[in-house]
């Protein structure tokens, strides 16, 4: 999608992550915000799937942190498990429809990690996630008596970004970014090192809004870890500038 007619109160939106989650939420946001806003697509990482053997014979659940997770876990001929616990309501949703029975979830993973202490559930666990991950979902559980190992199954590696998006970010327009992760936030970072255009952020967390250094023209965090509570972000970067 190549951003055209451009309004001052509708900055070109320019969307990071995967392609297939890009393309799904720029529908979200044309739903809500009118289908004439300005998007472009600059994918700043690929997943690449790992297959490592991974054995659940003495695992009495898996904790997945993303879809991708889930992903990777299929296409690593991974069995769908009894007993799975999930971060958020995308990796919930994906894991279902791999077969998984999903016995907790929480809105991130510090949440995660509560309700499981809390309803004592017995491991080992294993954690399946990406190479770069946010929090210590494993330890915290370790740390509560709870046997947690992880192993890494897919990488997001990083993407340079297109020629269009350094045109974009080279000008004077704003350009409304929302990250979704600090791996996100740490890629765009090295993407707009030299950026011109006032930058206006929709962070999903304040751990991601704290990966960036950069000079940011507005900023806000997300109220919750979701797509949903990013949108109303999203809605309120364009209220007028106080």
């Amino acid at each position: 999608m190549v951003p055209t007619d451009a309004k001052a109160d509708r900055p070109t939106l320019l969307l990071t992550r995967p392609e297939p989650q890009s393309q799904r939420f720029a529908v979200q946001v044309r739903d809500r915000f009118g289908r004439d806003w300005p998007i472009l697509l600059s994918a700043l990482m690929q997943i690449r799937f790992f297959a490592p053997p991974i054995d659940l014979s003495s695992c009495a659940g898996v904790i997945f942190s993303s879809e991708n997770g889930v992903a990777a876990a299929a296409a690593g001929g991974v069995p769908a498990f009894a007993t799975c616990y999930c971060v958020g309501q995308r990796t919930t949703a994906a894991a279902r429809a791999q077969g998984w029975d999903v016995a907790l979830s929480g809105a991130d993973s510090e949440t995660l990690a509560s309700a499981i202490i809390a309803a004592q559930i017995p491991g080992p666990l294993l954690h399946l996630h990406g190479q770069h991950r946010a929090g210590t979902l494993a330890h915290t559980l370790r740390s509560a008596g709870i046997q947690t190992e992880s192993a890494v199954i897919y990488d997001q590696q990083p993407r340079l970004p297109t020629t269009e998006a350094m045109a974009l970010l080279a000008g004077t327009d704003p350009v409304l970014v929302p990250l979704f992760s600090s791996r996100s936030a740490q890629l765009f970072q090295q993407a707009a090192a030299s950026a011109q255009a006032p930058l206006w952020v929709a962070a999903l967390s304040q751990a991601v809004a704290d990966t960036l250094t950069l000079p940011v023209a507005r900023l806000v965090v997300a109220e919750r870890p979701d797509a949903d509570a990013l949108l109303l972000a999203i809605g309120a970067l364009l209220e007028p500038a106080r």
